[in-house]
């Protein structure tokens, strides 16, 4: 039988093996590349699921994200993994019709973004951090999303639909990361990720 775990169990059980460890270095464009270290992403997301949470988001919400890569886009969604709620990663510079279509078929509990002509409840990462600074970073309950994660699509139609991984958006350590063996990836590797989040 496999171990399953959720975000809140796997981002700890890292966090105390090895809390000054990387778990995401942010190499920008313009500026300095930055460090996020295991024990500052379980504890920020802490903080994020926190506020999260005080706003009503669960395990019934709905969670789109419209940010640029950046850590603050990691926050978000990882934030809303361990609250047990569906996210959907939209394009940060996706255009107005686009997006505002997209989101009217998820219908979205909250939105993290920069846009400024949403009709959705939304935040932007400045406001998300800024006001998630005094949460409470303790240890948050085990919730497994089920379902987690979600893609936008336009597909043949031209019609904007939101495609949904219908399993466990969890931690399966027997097969973690998924397809380890057919791809060539092991536990402790480095993952560059350069295509948008």
């Amino acid at each position: 039988m496999s171990k399953i775990l959720s975000w809140n169990q796997r981002i700890g059980a890292l966090s105390a093996a090895h809390p000054d460890k990387p778990a995401i270095i942010f190499i920008p464009v313009a500026g300095e590349q930055r460090h996020i270290s295991w024990r500052e992403l379980d504890e920020t997301t802490n903080r994020i699921a926190c506020w999260m949470a005080s706003r009503g988001i669960n395990e019934e919400s709905r969670v789109a994200i419209g940010l640029f890569n950046s850590p603050d886009h990691y926050f978000a969604a990882i934030a809303a993994w361990k609250l047990g709620a569906l996210v959907l990663p939209l394009a940060g510079n996706a255009p107005a019709r686009e997006r505002n279509n997209m989101l009217e078929v998820f219908c979205p509990s909250l939105v993290i973004t920069g846009w400024c002509d949403t009709d959705w409840l939304a935040f932007s990462a400045t406001e998300m951090l800024s006001e998630s600074a005094p949460c409470d970073a303790s240890r948050l309950p085990d919730v497994i999303p089920h379902p987690g994660k979600a893609i936008g699509s336009g597909g043949s139609s031209g019609q904007p639909k939101v495609i949904v991984y219908p399993h466990p958006w969890a931690f399966d350590l027997e097969r973690l990361p998924p397809g380890s063996p057919d791809l060539g990836l092991r536990p402790e590797q480095v993952y560059m990720v350069a295509g948008p989040l």
